[in-house]
């Protein structure tokens, strides 16, 4: 199972954008990526437990992109699809805030 990404619409109702697929989550933390690269994405390091619940703003949802962007060279091909997938939902203006929630 992978981690989900959701967005709060002004009436506080939960909507599901995305999801971070537990192998691309894997390639991340446990790959070829070193620990001093992670940057934002240690926040999403976590998938159990309350350390699995992040919310992020939308200038850390910007930082999150570029983060995703400037590691997507050290991921295997099979997951680069799934980082520009999740990149073009992420560009969307409209979420000022997004939750990102483990198991």
């Amino acid at each position: 199972m992978g981690l989900d990404i959701y967005y709060y619409d002004k009436k506080k109702e939960e909507h599901f954008l995305a999801e971070i697929s537990e192998g691309l989550h894997i390639q991340i933390f446990y790959g070829n990526i070193h620990p001093g690269e992670w940057g934002i994405l240690s926040k999403i390091k976590e998938y159990y437990g309350a350390d699995s619940v992040v919310t992020l703003n939308r200038s850390q949802i910007d930082e999150l992109i570029k983060k995703l962007l400037s590691i997507k060279e050290f991921i295997p091909d099979k997951y680069k699809n799934e980082i520009d997938e999740l990149v073009i939902i992420l560009r969307n203006k409209e979420f000022d805030n997004i939750t990102i929630a483990g198991d």
